[in-house]
């Protein structure tokens, strides 16, 4: 028997299938597509993990035989390395999708879908542990505070051990997001060392998901209804709640549909246009109920690891524990008892963030991306993928209904409406007494301010004063964390900037184990803040503002009220984000001050007042998408308030009150405001207009990297003068130049961007691209449609 395999590990140049012969398995063993193997690669024949793609018939391997020169031996594969296969059909089919699309490797294509806890060995095969510890907690703490430590990565490790004493290596990487090389690092400056255990670590505790033991489903291949715990009744909807659940509930019960059968053109899309608090939440339970009556599965998307909890609790009390969770601040171990509750349909529904497309649910028939418009559903990693998109490649594939759910669709989204392709359901109304806030923009370079740093302005202090005492709850939005965003001098204007970074060092205030300090927020660089300046020996100070000033001011102003920040630096540990929000859900808290990851998708029925302090910092970005994402940002903070019986009050404060997207999300509506960026992006032909690719080529050395850039740009278009699809479709590059951030992580950054009206024809530039061998040092990432 042959087949034909892929590589997990693979460049560019050598990715593609090579056949093998197969041995013999001992009964009941079968080859199947999907199983992990190891193959003899190369001259040397070393073994490499692969995966079986392709079993070949017999007609197959008779046309194969032809092609073999005289006394040519295929090589023979070993034997699997698990006892079933780890990619099914579906997925297979996916990795040659996103390979082609996104210009990766099978294998990378192929990584997405599996979890990391399987590794290079067998799944049953269980693997010593790694544990972790401080060698002197004195020491380590000494190492925080005089400056020993100049990364953050490593800071945030020895904190994690000055709390908890001792944790396994996965607990680590995954709690500290940070890689093994640099527990190596800590371990050589003598501040950490270990030794192996043969016990696996206790999982049974809360890490952010819920238990989901005990599932009602039956079999490994489909979902059965009849076994399923009966779901809890659904709440009374709302007229339109009513017809956007009919109109779905109608396409899910198509014949064709239900059997998986349907055309690649047919309607399988929409989109589910409601305000925020207009209940969408609950259209997506009681469609995801009816999917599972008819013995399909659901897959749930969220864009923040923050919301998962929230969206998982509202599953479980309507489904029971017929659920599984995926996102990446689950261990490996997590991860992959999840992954093989999943594939073997002991569950029907998966809730999770970005990742968790990729889930091997069985007989899918719902796929749900909420708050579709956010970017972090972009992948920044290889394979540079959207969500959304490979939500729209399984929903296709496996004849699912897609439905993507925003009070703010993106532009790319809703023009895909206008043209047709998907179908639009409206929800203009808040449930029950519950009414959108009255929103105010205060102009900050006219009105008082109730503070001397000038970050409060009366009329939102006066608001927070009167909803505390009524006992009511309050949101406030800042996007940037740390204490001042610059550390300058005010004499000579010189500022601290990051070594490995074009960016200024952002101060932040002493903490638990850690002395006031200069953090770089891209590559985690650490360095204690100068009292004197350099340049000229004058006092140095910090400019602008953070969220922990903001949370300072707060304090000073309401000493009697309790406030929760929420930000990258309060959540590094796993259950942070769940912690926060149920603490402030329970009334822990009078207000909530945080970055975005407040301003979307939860629901405090307490909230009367939200504030955005400083709106201004959301139309700096050097981007075309910069006021699409300001109008998608003001109003989902803005829904925060009110989402009751209780009357609800925006504050936006301003300097720049006459921005476009500012005075749309106060006055206008998002039709009005995509009518107008749409003469913008049509006349300079953006998305969603056109395609647009990007090759991003990185260097320790800005020339180099500038001269790589231009040579790879035109050699591509040398390239693509021999394409025929140019003569019929334009393609555009739009030249070489520097990068938004021209320099990270050490390395100088130099780009070109790509333009057509055609995917195709982009995806095949980037393949060109990813296949050309690059210098010593030099790195190159490609990004189709970047966000």
């Amino acid at each position: 028997m042959l087949g034909r395999v892929f590589l997990m590990d693979s460049q560019p140049a050598f990715d593609r299938l090579y056949t093998y012969q197969l041995p013999e398995l001992p009964a009941p063993q079968v080859w199947a597509v999907g199983l992990r193997l190891q193959i003899p690669f190369g001259r040397q024949n070393h073994w490499r993990e692969a995966v079986l793609a392709e079993v070949l018939t017999e007609a197959a391997m008779a046309d194969l035989k032809p092609n073999l020169q005289d006394g040519q031996l295929l090589k023979t594969a070993g034997l699997p390395l698990d006892p079933y296969p780890v990619l099914n059909l579906e997925q297979l089919k996916l990795c040659a999708q996103l390979r082609i699309r996104y210009a990766c490797t099978w294998g990378e294509a192929c990584r997405q879908m599996i979890p990391p806890g399987l590794g290079g060995r067998s799944t049953e095969k269980k693997q010593r542990v790694w544990i972790w510890q401080l060698q002197a907690a004195d020491r380590a703490a000494a190492a925080m505070e005089n400056g020993e430590i100049r990364y953050e990565n490593q800071a945030r490790i020895l904190e994690y051990l000055l709390e908890h004493k001792q944790a396994a290596s996965e607990e680590l990487l995954h709690a500290c997001q940070v890689t093994l090389s640099t527990l190596r690092t800590l371990e050589k400056k003598q501040l950490l060392t270990h030794y192996i255990s043969k016990q696996l670590p206790d999982l049974s505790a809360d890490q952010g998901r819920p238990d989901t033991a005990g599932s009602a489903l039956a079999t490994a291949g489909q979902p059965s209804a009849s076994k399923q715990a009966m779901p809890a009744a659904g709440l009374t909807l709302t007229g339109d709640q009513q017809h956007a659940l009919a109109r779905l509930q109608q396409a899910i019960r198509l014949p064709a549909r239900r059997s998986g059968q349907l055309p690649e053109a047919a309607l399988t899309e929409f989109l589910l246009k409601g305000i925020t608090g207009s209940g969408k939440t609950e259209v997506y339970l009681q469609l995801a109920a009816t999917v599972l009556a008819q013995g399909r599965s659901v897959l749930m998307l969220v864009p923040e690891i923050s919301l998962t909890p929230l969206m998982t609790e509202r599953f479980i009390s309507r489904f029971g524990s017929q659920i599984a969770v995926l996102h990446s601040r689950l261990t490996s171990s997590q991860r992959l008892q999840e992954w093989k509750k999943i594939r073997s349909g002991q569950v029907a529904i998966v809730v999770g963030a970005r990742s968790a497309v990729f889930a091997p649910l069985p007989n899918l028939g719902l796929i749900i991306l909420d708050e579709e418009h956010d970017s972090s559903y972009q992948s920044d990693h290889k394979p540079r993928y959207h969500a959304r998109t490979v939500a729209r490649l399984r929903a296709r594939a496996t004849g699912a209904l897609l439905l993507l759910g925003s009070a703010t669709p993106s532009f790319e989204s809703y023009a895909r409406v206008l043209s047709g392709r998907s179908t639009l359901l409206q929800l203009n109304h808040r449930p029950a007494e519950a009414h959108l806030p009255r929103l105010e923009v205060i102009d900050m370079r006219q009105v008082s301010k109730a503070d001397p740093s000038g970050l409060f302005s009366q009329p939102l202090y006066q608001a927070l004063t009167a909803c505390f005492e009524r006992g009511e709850q309050a949101v406030l939005f800042l996007n940037r964390r740390g204490y001042a965003p610059l550390w300058l001098c005010p004499a000579c204007g010189f500022s601290v900037d990051c070594p490995n970074c074009s960016v200024a060092l952002t101060y932040h205030q002493p903490a638990a184990y850690r002395p006031a300090q200069l953090r770089c927020h891209y590559c985690g660089y650490l360095q204690q803040a100068p009292a004197v300046c350099p340049e000229c020996g004058q006092p140095m100070t910090g400019w602008g503002m953070g969220t922990e000033q903001a949370e300072v001011v707060f304090k000073q102003l309401f000493p009697r009220q309790q406030i929760l920040r929420m930000d990258q630096d309060t959540t590094t540990a796993r259950s942070a984000h769940k912690d926060i929000l149920e603490a402030f859900r329970r009334h822990e808290a009078d207000a909530l001050l945080g970055t975005q990851m407040i301003a979307k998708g939860h629901d405090f029925p307490l909230v009367t007042v939200a504030g955005i302090l400083s709106a201004d910092l959301l139309f700096r970005e050097n981007d075309f998408r910069a006021e699409e994402r300001a109008y998608q940002l003001l109003t989902q903070t803005a829904g925060r308030a009110g989402r009751a019986d209780l009357a609800g009050q925006v504050f936006i404060q301003a300097y720049e009150v006459d921005n476009e997207a500012l005075k749309a999300a106060c006055s206008g509506t998002y039709e009005q405001f995509f009518a107008l960026q749409q003469q913008f992006r049509q006349a300079l032909q953006y998305p969603p207009y056109s395609c647009m690719g990007t090759a991003l080529v990185s260097h320790p050395n800005e020339k180099a990297a500038r001269e790589l850039c231009q040579s790879l740009e035109a050699s591509l278009r040398a390239q693509w003068q021999n394409w025929p699809e140019t003569r019929a479709v334009r393609l555009t590059s739009l030249g070489c130049s520097s990068a938004r951030l021209p320099r990270l992580n050490g390395r100088s950054r130099w780009q070109f961007t790509l333009r057509s009206q055609s995917e195709r024809l982009i995806s095949q530039c980037l393949n060109y691209l990813a296949r050309q061998r690059l210098p010593k040092d030099s790195s190159l990432a490609l990004s189709m449609d970047p966000a």
